[in-house]
């Protein structure tokens, strides 16, 4: 039988997607659970995720360096300074277009194959960019509102709409 949600339980719900910007200052080969070890270059990493039950939750534990190694993300976080995180929050299951995103940007790359993305067909959830395209990056990702990935309205959203009007 299913548990039914408190009016008080949903409201710690805040669904949504996220970007974690990181930054590893050495080049390093890094064992990202059972995809293998990889090579990692000096450079910055764009990592995209998302949060249905807990965006908040999520992005607080992402802060936390030294954690127990629950997603892929994790093993490379140990290893890499969190420079800046960018949330969306948002009801739609849009984390692979945001992805898309990120990864046609100039100078992404896709260093580990389904890092992040075992559960989508997304080649990965992970891009790197080396220092010199930092800067480009950062404007890009400024730009991106969740308007820009999102093509179709959900049915949820009126439905919340009718919510905060009660």
């Amino acid at each position: 039988m299913g548990h039914r949600l408190r009016k008080r339980e949903t409201t710690t719900l805040d669904p949504g997607l996220y970007n974690l910007i990181l930054f590893l200052k050495r080049p390093k080969t890094i064992r990202i659970g059972d995809l293998g070890e990889f090579f990692f270059p000096k450079g910055f990493y764009v990592y995209t995720g998302s949060a249905m039950r807990g965006l908040r939750r999520r992005v607080a534990r992402h802060q936390k360096r030294h954690k127990p190694k629950r997603w892929h993300i994790d093993y490379l976080r140990a290893h890499c300074s969190l420079v800046e995180v960018k949330t969306y929050p948002t009801r739609r299951r849009l984390e692979c277009q945001l992805n898309s995103r990120i990864l046609s940007l100039k100078g992404a790359q896709v260093l580990v194959p389904k890092l992040g993305s075992s559960d989508c067909r997304c080649k990965t959830h992970l891009a790197w960019f080396a220092e010199s395209d930092y800067q480009r990056m950062k404007e890009k990702l400024l730009e991106l509102k969740i308007g820009v990935v999102d093509w179709s309205p959900h049915p949820y959203d009126d439905l919340e709409k009718k919510e905060n009007s009660l």
